[in-house]
Formats: structure tokens, sequence, C-alpha cells
């Protein structure tokens, strides 16, 4: 769950264990809008049966159509919610109607809804089902969202008649002429609290919308065209509360284009509210922080931060992440592109469908997830860290490593096999002359050899080992390492500036931790693996070795040098990856255009 916001369960638990409970807040929660039903479904009956909530706030919720009906069964059993916020869901006509027709034409305690910043405006056919819901009810006195019907005044009026029965009833002043005709003979008792009092039935004949037409003029005549009428649609007036002051922990530079977040480490959430789109954010060497920017801006960099957490709603140009750890970022809005470099854990979180939409590239990096919505779901897919490179007919071809397919492990047996078309005859070499070389050690079970810490000097000659055998190179600077004869694996690990010359290797050659490594194979290997190093060299200096099928992560500066006829040809080994969610909900990795000519 990102940012430490409650869970689903959170929620549920809340609504169940706290009998004091007056409100219900889950705005832009991201499990929410991972799965809105599920926690509809979840609070649902704790919900109904609670005697304290009343305001329940939805906001940003990824709420659609199918969710209505949930909530429509709610406030047909809960009379006690007096204010439903469902602003910014995806809540279409359809979605609407089971609210109006389920839910409000059953409800005698809701007084406010607020249906604003929908994916539509609401027309005539939806209109007329909301009208209806006030054959029943006798409490709803505001509704605020997009209608485009000119007959909307119709609904004004009704409401204006809910305003009026509450400021008689307030005065103990009878009611009775406001009411539809079917609700005259037998009044509902307004004086008990709204739990208590029995449900409205509905009339033998269902009024049409003509009829509510009629009763809403009526009603105007008697209490007036306006006694202080609330706002109908989203384009009424609206008293706003005075906007915070800006957080101070989040400086506007001199000339006006960035804000920074710098030096931070834990206390409440730094929230952005008054950036501009033109206008970029830095976060800088922050720890433990959360960053909520909720306007849009230009671009955000996240650098040299530890689990540290940014909400942004939408970013017109890229979010970078670089040098970092353990960060997690959402975008709830849109954002075309993110950069994610040099970093170690990297959690994104696409709330929207125009989010999906984002390209991510990676470089140097390790356990990138990216979650996204699909459907009601929360999907969570590992972004690639992993890449395989091999010369096919002179050109260097990159592509996902199949550790991130159901074929693992089959791409190496037959990137790294070598043809049996024209081999040759295995000629064994003569047996050593004189002592091993004493910097190269034998390990006990005689079948590991190992060189460490050998800095500079002249070359540490390996020539008495066996083809069953394997070395480490461990720890080495400045150093070369020469080995004249078949060896089943070598590894180089956390060496700078060291050269290692070889024949034939059996399994594979790895490079962990290095820096400015270089290695050459004059025979075969079907396998090399980089990985943590900054510069690599690798020279393939024959047919057979440039058969070599090499895998990299988290690397930078990988150079592959091989011979093409009489000329040797040098190549960069891509370190730079682009990422997309595709409509299948599969994450396709390529590499980078960079590399294109």
């Amino acid at each position: 769950m990102p940012y430490g916001a409650k869970t689903v369960a959170d929620l549920t638990k809340d609504v169940e264990s706290n009998a004091s409970l007056t409100e219900l807040d889950a705005t832009n929660n991201a499990s929410v809008r991972m799965r809105p039903n599920e926690f509809l479904q979840s609070i649902s009956g704790p919900l109904k049966a609670h005697k304290c909530i009343k305001k329940v706030i939805l906001r940003e919720c990824e709420l659609g159509d199918s969710a209505m009906d949930i909530l429509a069964d709610i406030l047909s059993e809960n009379h006690v919610i007096e204010e439903l916020d469902l602003q910014n869901n995806k809540i279409n006509a359809a979605g609407a109607t089971v609210l109006a027709d389920k839910g409000l034409a059953n409800n005698h305690g809701l007084k406010t809804l607020n249906m604003s910043d929908q994916p539509v405006k609401y027309g005539g056919e939806t209109l007329d089902h909301f009208v209806s819901v006030y054959n029943t009810n006798v409490t709803l006195t505001k509704i605020v969202w997009r209608l485009d019907d000119r007959k909307a005044w119709t609904l004004s009026k009704l409401m204006i008649r809910n305003v009026e029965i509450a400021k008689r009833q307030a005065a103990g002043k009878d009611f009775t002429d406001l009411l539809p005709t079917h609700l005259r003979e037998s009044p509902p008792d307004l004086s008990k609290p709204p739990q208590e009092r029995p449900r409205i039935a509905p009339p033998k004949r269902q009024p049409t919308v003509q009829d509510m037409e009629e009763h809403a003029s009526a009603v105007a005549s008697v209490v007036g065209e306006d006694p202080t009428p609330p706002p109908v649609t989203e384009d009424a007036p609206k008293v706003e509360a005075p906007e915070a002051a800006g957080d101070p922990r989040a400086k506007l530079s001199d000339d006006g284009k960035r804000w920074t977040v710098a030096n931070h480490s834990g206390g409440d959430p730094i929230r952005i509210t008054s950036a501009e789109k033109n206008q970029t954010i830095q976060i800088f060497k922050c720890d433990n922080a959360t960053i909520m920017i909720e306007c849009k801006v230009n671009s955000v960099s996240i650098e040299g931060c530890t689990k540290t957490q940014v909400v942004m709603t939408d970013v017109i140009s890229v979010v970078e992440v670089c040098n970092s750890k353990s960060i997690k970022f959402q975008i709830q809005g849109s954002c075309p592109a993110a950069s994610i470099d040099k970093t170690d854990s990297c959690m994104v979180y696409m709330m929207s469908e125009e989010a999906k939409k984002m390209q991510i590239s990676t470089s140097k990096h390790s356990d990138v997830q990216v979650t996204y919505i699909a459907g009601d779901e929360g999907v969570e897919k590992p972004i690639p860290e992993q890449f395989v490179h091999r010369i096919d007919g002179d050109i260097l071809k990159s592509s996902v490593s199949a550790l991130y397919s159901g074929d693992a492990g089959l791409a190496v047996g037959v990137a790294g096999a070598v043809s049996d078309d024209g081999a040759k005859e295995e000629v064994e070499p003569a047996d050593p002359v004189g002592e091993p070389d004493a910097r190269a050690k034998l390990m006990e079970d005689g079948k590991r050899w190992i060189i460490e810490n050998v800095d500079g000097g002249e070359p540490v000659n390996l020539s008495h080992h066996a083809k069953n055998h394997t070395l480490l190179i461990h720890k080495c600077n400045n150093a070369t390492i020469i080995l004249d004869r078949k060896i089943n694996s070598v590894a180089i690990d956390g060496c700078t500036k060291t050269q290692v010359v070889m024949t034939d290797v059996i399994s594979a050659v790895e490079v962990t931790n290095g820096k400015s490594v270089k290695f050459q194979i004059s025979g075969s290997c079907p396998s090399a693996s980089i990985d943590k190093t900054d510069s690599c060299m690798v020279y393939l200096m024959s047919e057979a070795a440039k058969k070599m099928q090499i895998s990299t992560s988290k690397h930078s500066d990988v150079q592959v040098t091989y011979m093409k006829g009489d000329e040797s040809v040098e190549k960069p080994i891509p370190e730079q990856f682009v990422h997309l969610v595709q409509p299948d909900g599969s994450v396709k990795s390529d590499v980078s255009s960079l590399y294109s000519s």
C-alpha cells in the first residue's frame, strides 16, 4: 500500500470498531482506487449499521457505474449520512440513474450530494430520474453536478421545497402543504432521528415527470422562487474554504521557475499546492519524507533520496529519479515519461488510464516495479533489469532476459550454443612447466583457484588449472591475469582497472561490482554476465567467441569489440531501456532509441 495510507482493510476496521466515528474519508486512497467495488462491498455492512457517520468523502476513488449499485444499497438502509462527496470519479448517466432510483428514492437522511467533475454532463433523461426521487425524498436539499438541461429549474424548485420543509420542521410548523399529494394523508414524522423514521412508501400510481413539474411550480408559489436556494450545477457560485498557506518546507527559487524540497527527514507530508504548470519541482536528499504535489507542474526531479514517497496529479514533461533508494511515486492524472537511473527499489503507481500511457526509461536500476489499474484490480509488474546481448550476423542485438518470460533459461541455452559445423578436434595443451604463480591459490577441494588483492605488478599467469576448475579474481586493482588453457568458469568480483585474458571458458565469465574491467576471449565462451559494473570492455577475438551471449544488469559503459573480417568493430552495450504498459496489461521493454542509427 503506497505512502502509508490506509488500506481497504484499515478503513473497514475503522467503521467496524469506532462507534463514535463521524466522518469517513477515502479521498484518493490508492488501495480504494485499485479496488473500488471491493472497498464498497467491504464497508457496506458496517456502514449500514453505523449510527454516527454523517459525512462520507469518496473523492477521486475511481468509482464507476457498477459501484453506484453498491452505494445505492447502502443509502437505502443508512439514513444517518447527511453529506456524500463523490467528486472526480467515473460516474456516467447509467450510474447516476441507479444511485437515484435505488438509493436516493429510498433514503430519508442525506442532505448534500456532490457529483461534480465526472466524465460526462448529465442530461434530461438523468434529470428525470432525479426529479422522481422527490416523490419520496424530503431531506435532500443540495446537489452539485454538471447538468446540461433547460428543465434544471424543476429540480432546483424541489430542492427548495426540501429546504423549506426543514425550516418549518425546525420551527415546529406544519409542512404538509409542501408534500406530494400521496404523502399528505400520512406525513413523515421528521421529528424522529433519521434512522428511526419509517421508510416512505412509494405512491400507488407513480407520478410522471410532468406531475412533478406541476408540483414543483405549486410549491414555488407557496415558498417563493428563492428561499436561499442551493447550488445545482458546477457553474453555480461556491463558497470555498480559504486555501492554506504554502508549506514553508517547499522553497520557490528567485526566478520563480523552480520549487525545491531539500534535506527533509520524516515529519508530516509536504504539500505543494500553488505551483504552476510552467514550474519544476526538485526533491533533493530527502529521507523518509512524503511530498504531495497537488497541482499540474512541468517536471519533477527526485535525486539522492531514500525511503521517499511522492504523490503527483499531472506532470507535463517528465519525472526523473536518480541516485536514490526505496522510492515510491504515484501519478494520479497524466505524465508522458519517467526516467529511473542508478536507483535501487522504485515503485511506480499509475492510478489512471492516462498514467498507464507513461513511457518509463531505466538504466543501472534494480527492483523497479510498476502498479496500475486493470478494471477494478491493481496489477503489479516488475520492470526488467537484466538484458541479454549477442552478435547476430555482425550486428549487436539486445533483448529482455528470458527470466521475465515463461521461457526462462531457454535463451541462454540457445544463444550460447556453439555450432559443430567446422569444429576442429580439440587439442590438449602441453603440461605446464615450473611452479604455479604464488599469487594464484588453489583451494583445499582442488577445484577452485583464487587470485585476490593483487595490486599492479607483473601479470599473473594461471597455467596449472584443469578444465573442470573455476577461478575467482577478487578485489584486484590495476592487475593483469592470463589464462593459457581451458577453464570451467571465471568470476571477476570487486576489481578495478583489471584485465583478464582467456582462451576458452566452458560455462561463463561473471563480472560483478567492478570498475574499469577488461576481459578477452580468444577461443570460445557461451555466456558472460556483467552486473553492477561501471565500464567493462569485452574483446571477442574469434568467430566462436562472437557467439557469446552477454547478460547485463545495473551496468554502465559496457563495450564489446569483435572481428568483422580483418577489421575490429566496437559497439556499446545498451544501458538504457524503455518500458510501456500494453493494452493487454503486459509490460513491453525495448532498447532505447538512443542506440539506433
